[in-house]
């Protein structure tokens, strides 16, 4: 009995890490989160709403607004129904921005810009993988870091057969390193190679 309470306080000891991250420089200081000034993994929800004045309550999220073309999430567990508000106390988990670009190629360049600007300022270089969720392809570049992992992902899908072609930039901050399901495809790739994202299908 007291080895199993001793677990059961271990685990929710390291559930409860409230060290906090500060996301501009997890991110190496790139945009949009060199804008994001006070906003730190850790904070509770009413914290964020005080700095982060133009954020709103989101379902399923926590909190979301539009930074510099780029649509932010603030990750608050709990947040997750429509009808669900947030809890002032819940504290960020993560923080994404994303963002629609047209092209494959412009899409390459600018995952390229921000993978070397943010590896110049983190100090190493990123681990890059192909992954491949249902009809989605993507390409994501990885640092993990005490307490925190920085990815930045350039996805496709195969069911997209619009004109222009668009390519979802996301950027995201969270406690916990970036995992797809089971079922999913994860392999390392050389960073930067176009043949890991670019495929449209038959």
């Amino acid at each position: 009995m007291l080895r199993r309470r001793l677990l059961l306080l271990g685990l929710g000891l390291a559930a409860c890490d409230a060290r906090p991250v500060d996301v501009a420089e997890a991110a190496g200081g790139v945009e949009p989160f060199a804008t994001l000034e006070g906003v730190h993994l850790g904070m509770a929800a009413r914290e964020l709403a005080r700095v982060r004045p133009g954020a709103r309550p989101a379902p399923y999220t926590g909190y979301e607004e539009q930074v510099g073309g780029f649509s932010m999430g603030y990750s608050i567990p709990g947040s997750y129904r429509e009808d669900q508000p947030v809890s002032p106390r819940a504290r960020v988990v993560g923080v994404s921005g994303g963002r629609t670009i047209e092209g494959i190629e412009p899409g390459m360049a600018e995952w390229r810009r921000i993978v070397q600007t943010a590896g110049a300022k983190l100090g190493s270089p990123p681990v890059c993988s192909r992954v491949g969720v249902h009809r989605v392809v993507g390409l994501e570049a990885e640092w993990i870091r005490q307490g925190s992992s920085f990815t930045v992902s350039l996805f496709e899908s195969s069911a997209n057969r619009a004109e222009p072609y668009t390519v979802r930039l996301v950027l995201m901050v969270a406690r916990e390193p970036s995992r797809v399901g089971v079922h999913d495809e994860r392999s390392r790739v050389a960073c930067g190679d176009p043949r890991a994202v670019a495929w449209r299908g038959p």
